[in-house]
């Protein structure tokens, strides 16, 4: 996700492998090469300090370097949330005096990198935070469990409703006990000094458990 948020091509462990990815080699040849692929048809501005380096055609999903990847081809939902959720805690501002600190004799290079940037951090942000329920900054308090969800918080999705299951939680054998009645976020009583709570909206298999131990998050796990 770093690396296509800054479109840097060049991720590799040697320059020494050259590969065809099939599917636009045939879509190419069929067409006589009328057909073009969305990158190869990008307007990039004339901007020398900032080179061959836009937004409109970048999908984020889509992305890949130059060079074969295992680490890349082998991301889990869990990794790229991880990963989107680093890049998207970059602000505009901040963004913007990054880019200032390059000292950039062509104004329009800040301008226009920023400006790039932003869009491709959220389309990032966008296009990964909804391959998991993006539930985050876990706390108690006042006895509740506090979350944000920052596909909310950065406008992906409107406001959506949350439901929670909690357990009793053995460490030793992770056997869950489900605690009857405990269906709010207030943070039930229990035998056990260790709790799971399974949270879900509307997917059912996009779900996050938060593992307190008394009033504090010791453990946090994804599904999806």
């Amino acid at each position: 996700m770093f690396c296509a948020w800054l479109n840097h091509t060049d991720a590799k462990s040697i320059n020494s492998m050259d590969s065809l990815v099939v599917k636009p080699i045939v879509a190419q040849l069929v067409s006589f090469g009328f057909y073009a692929p969305a990158w190869m048809r990008a307007d990039f501005p004339h901007v020398p300090a900032i080179g061959n380096f836009e937004y409109r055609a970048f999908d984020a999903e889509q992305w890949h370097s130059n060079y074969q990847n295992t680490a890349f081809e082998l991301r889990t939902p869990g990794d790229t949330y991880w990963a989107a959720k680093k890049v998207m805690a970059f602000s505009d501002n901040a963004i913007r005096a990054i880019l200032r600190t390059g000292q950039y004799e062509d104004a329009r290079a800040v301008e226009w990198g920023a400006r790039c940037l932003i869009e491709r951090r959220n389309r990032i942000g966008r296009a990964f935070f909804h391959d998991v329920l993006p539930l985050d900054h876990f706390a108690v308090r006042d006895g509740k469990l506090v979350f944000d969800d920052l596909a909310v918080k950065y406008g992906f999705e409107g406001a959506r409703a949350y439901s929670v299951q909690w357990f009793a939680f053995d460490n030793r054998t992770s056997r869950r006990t489900p605690i009857a009645g405990a269906e709010s976020f207030d943070v039930p009583p229990s035998p056990e000094p260790n709790l799971a709570a399974v949270i879900q909206a509307n997917d059912p298999r996009k779900t996050v458990t938060v593992y307190l131990r008394g009033e504090q998050v010791v453990g946090i796990d994804r599904s999806w």
